[in-house]
């Protein structure tokens, strides 16, 4: 088997195992066995888990990255706008992804958040969220500059909330399909003008 081969079905069965066990519940050992690969073998392509889930979250990274580039560019010529793509592209992003991140994602959040660590995967994600909210911010002052925004205070406050209510939306195309999705996507993308201010 060639080196590219053996690297990406180590990935493949890794991202199996964390997506079905959780990252704290898989291990080397679990990830030799699934891909049938001997353990010293495994570690001339991996140090350990923790570099297979750097490798999973870096390639999600990379396709929500060049969304959030072209959204960055609205933000002061037309902020309402910039909001309303931003929510299109984060579902454009998760449409894409294989569904298996979805659970890895929601462990990655949760333990990135307490466990207050600023490398590695749990770290990585605490930086999306931070790269999130920080554009999300960027929007709204935007929306206040322009005087759409009806009260231009506790705008971080604000984009928290806004950004709660994305990452419950871009969950979408994991749970929902069809017309239930698009009902969900509606109902979402509506509330999201109501919880930041803006004017009608």
């Amino acid at each position: 088997m060639r080196n590219v081969d053996m690297r990406k079905e180590i990935i493949q069965a890794s991202f199996d195992l964390f997506a079905r066990l959780g990252f704290e519940d898989t291990t080397m050992g679990k990830i030799t066995d699934a891909t049938g690969i001997p353990r010293g073998t495994l570690y001339e392509y991996f140090n350990g888990k923790e570099e297979i889930l750097i490798e999973i979250v870096n390639r999600y990274l990379s396709l929500e990255g060049k969304a959030l580039d072209e959204i960055s560019a609205l933000c002061e010529d037309d902020p309402v706008k910039a909001l309303n793509n931003l929510t299109g592209k984060m579902i454009e992003v998760k449409a894409g992804t294989d569904k298996r991140f979805a659970p890895l994602q929601q462990e990655l959040l949760i333990d990135g958040l307490t466990r207050r660590e600023e490398s590695g995967p749990f770290g990585g994600m605490r930086k999306i969220m931070r790269r999130d909210w920080r554009l999300i911010q960027r929007i709204l002052y935007g929306c206040a500059e322009k005087g759409i925004l009806s009260d231009k205070n506790d705008i971080p406050v604000k984009a928290y909330a806004v950004l709660v209510v994305f990452i419950l939306l871009e969950d979408a195309p994991f749970y929902f399909d069809g017309e239930e999705l698009s009902e969900y996507i509606r109902l979402v993308t509506q509330s999201i003008p109501l919880i930041a201010g803006i004017k009608e």
